[in-house]
């Protein structure tokens, strides 16, 4: 799971990935039309809601983040008519993807850097002598 993940930057850049997270998800809720998401089916919506509250609190973001990419897609394309603007929300997902969850996420407790302390098998010195 490591590998999914390349950095967990605090500070400003922490903060500048939350709000990229907060965005994906406020993107997930805005249909096509530009107007609040009216899901066809409760499935649909349990996925929405699902996706939302697992990207906001950062739980497997690489992967939630191209799901909640390819769930816009979807609707954009199952859409009648769509504004422009909607199409912005899945590349920002795909980036959110590819930068990760950032230091404030539970990614970052999960699966964060590991500090290993290797000891010395060899003889021990002894500064007594």
């Amino acid at each position: 799971m490591q590998r999914l993940f390349s950095i967990f930057p605090a500070a400003a850049p922490g903060y500048g990935l939350l709000l990229l997270r907060f965005v994906v998800v406020a993107s997930l809720y805005i249909d096509a039309r530009g107007q609040l998401l009216s899901v066809p089916n409760a499935a649909l919506l349990v996925l929405v809601v699902s996706l939302s509250g697992a990207l906001t609190i950062g739980f497997l973001t690489p992967v939630v983040a191209l799901v909640c990419a390819a769930v816009q897609i979807l609707l954009i394309a199952n859409a009648n008519t769509f504004i422009p603007a909607t199409l912005i929300g899945p590349p920002i997902a795909v980036v959110l993807s590819l930068l990760g969850p950032g230091a404030y996420s539970v990614d970052a407790h999960l699966f964060g850097r590991r500090v290993v302390v290797l000891h010395s098998t060899g003889p021990r010195k002894d500064s007594d002598e």
